[in-house]
């Protein structure tokens, strides 16, 4: 029991509590008479925990944003056609013609840079081939009302026509389907293979042959256009040429205005060729 006003060995003032037998500031235990030795009672006080130091986030250079998101692109971006293994063949092939032909920026940008050409080539040949099975049978159409008006035609011009009626009339139908997928590989092979030169004597083609070939097989989807009589052929022409130079220089990386000057000079010398054909051919028919 507690008589005591102060502790004997700390001299601190203790509590006026007749149940407290020890000084609550250094432990001994409270007697009558002098501490008795080894009676103090440790007390363990636990001290206060200070607050653990987050660590400081770490801040990357400027660069390491950019590099990372195109991996991120390299890894989790793609195309229906390559990378939807989990859809069926026809919801792979008209999802990626709806987001090439209608979304080409986007379609493009997430497109991922491979070397292999083999699902884009399939895939654009399945849509110009129909492209062409159908242009023709326009073609023959129109044909027959451009029959009418060649009389007022020039001389050489109606040499042309008639050579071409000629070879469409000499193949038929049988022989156009048999001879039209070797026209469609032939123009799927060397249409990129022109442009990609050209696209390289600027510093276009930065990612190789095999991303030129790749967009121009996706823009090939446009040649199911052909389909729409009469106008089918043009719409096709310039669907393709815009889903070409977006796909051009998004892949590559480059501007619209690089991309454009550097199809100027296939153009140009395409054109200045079939002037120079058509004139000496008429030079031919006029002696």
């Amino acid at each position: 029991m507690n008589t005591m006003n102060t502790c004997p060995t700390c001299r601190k003032q203790l509590p006026e509590d007749p149940l407290i037998n020890f000084c609550p500031y250094c432990g001994i235990r409270l007697t009558d008479g002098d501490p008795a030795p080894g009676s103090e009672i440790d007390i363990v006080i636990e001290d206060e925990k200070e607050p653990e130091e987050q660590p400081e986030p770490v801040t990357a250079p400027p660069d390491e944003p950019q590099t990372r998101q195109t991996e991120d692109h390299n890894e989790t971006g793609g195309t229906p056609w390559e990378d939807g293994q989990d859809r069926s063949f026809v919801e792979r092939l008209t999802h990626t013609w709806t987001e090439s032909i209608f979304h080409p920026a986007d379609f493009f940008r997430n497109m991922k840079i491979i070397n292999r050409i083999a699902p884009a080539l399939i895939y654009g040949f399945i849509f110009k081939f129909l492209g062409q099975v159908l242009g023709n049978f326009w073609a023959r159409k129109q044909l027959s009302s451009v029959a009418e008006q060649m009389d007022q035609m020039p001389a050489f011009f109606q040499l042309i026509y008639e050579r071409y009626v000629e070879s469409v009339s000499q193949m038929g139908a049988v022989e156009q389907i048999v001879l039209t997928p070797f026209m469609v590989l032939f123009s799927m092979l060397i249409i990129p293979a022109i442009f990609h030169a050209s696209m390289s004597l600027f510093g276009v083609a930065r990612n190789g042959f095999a991303t030129t070939f790749r967009v121009n097989a996706y823009a090939e989807g446009a040649a199911i256009f052909q389909a729409i009589p009469f106008l089918g052929g043009m719409i096709y022409f310039i669907v393709w040429m815009m889903v070409v130079v977006i796909g051009w220089r998004e892949c590559h990386e480059t501007s619209t205005s690089r991309v454009l000057i550097s199809l100027v000079i296939p153009f140009f010398a395409c054109c200045a060729f079939v002037f120079i054909f058509i004139t000496m051919l008429g030079n031919l028919v006029g002696v």
